[in-house]
C-alpha cells in the first residue's frame, strides 16, 4: 500500500500535459512579437523601443496550441536551426520562434533564409511549417 502512495504522484505528474504559455517571434533582433500578450516591440538603435499592442483572442491562442499538438512539434529538438541545404546568398535573415511551456521548458526554432527559398519547404520540416504558418497568419491578420 505504501508503494502505491509513492507511485501515484509520479504517475499523476507524468500525465499532466505541458501547456504553451507564450510564443515569441524575434526578427533579426530588430523587432519582437509576443503573440499571447498581443505586443509588438520595435528595437531602434538610436531611440527608445517602440511598443504596439494588438488584440489577440482566446480562440487564436487555442488554435496555436492545437496546431502545436496536432503537428507533434514537441518531437522536434529543444533548439533547432533550420537552414536551406544550398549555400546562402547574403543578406540572410533569421527569424527566431521561442515557445515557452508551463513546466518551464522551451523550444526555440531559428529559421535562416536568404529569401530565395523557404528552408521549411523540405519534407522533414513539413509539420513545423504548418505550425509556423499558423503563427504567421495570426500575426499578418493584425
Amino acid at each position: 500500500m505504501r508503494k502505491i502512495i509513492f507511485i501515484l504522484p509520479l504517475i499523476f505528474m507524468s500525465c499532466v500535459k505541458r501547456d504553451i504559455t507564450s510564443v515569441i517571434v524575434q526578427y533579426n533582433m530588430s523587432s519582437e512579437i509576443n503573440l499571447f500578450e498581443g505586443s509588438y516591440i520595435v528595437h531602434d538603435m538610436n531611440k527608445n523601443d517602440i511598443f504596439y499592442d494588438f488584440p489577440i483572442s482566446e480562440n487564436e491562442i487555442n488554435e496555436v496550441k492545437k496546431t502545436h499538438s496536432n503537428q507533434n512539434i514537441s518531437n522536434y529538438e529543444k533548439e533547432l536551426l533550420v537552414v536551406d541545404d544550398k549555400p546562402l546568398i547574403m543578406p540572410t535573415s533569421d527569424i527566431k520562434y521561442i515557445i515557452n511551456f508551463s513546466n518551464g521548458n522551451k523550444q526555440v526554432f531559428i529559421i535562416r533564409t536568404d529569401f530565395r527559398k523557404n528552408p521549411l519547404d523540405e519534407e522533414k520540416y513539413k509539420s513545423l511549417k504548418v505550425f509556423i504558418n499558423e503563427i504567421n497568419s495570426i500575426i499578418k491578420s493584425k
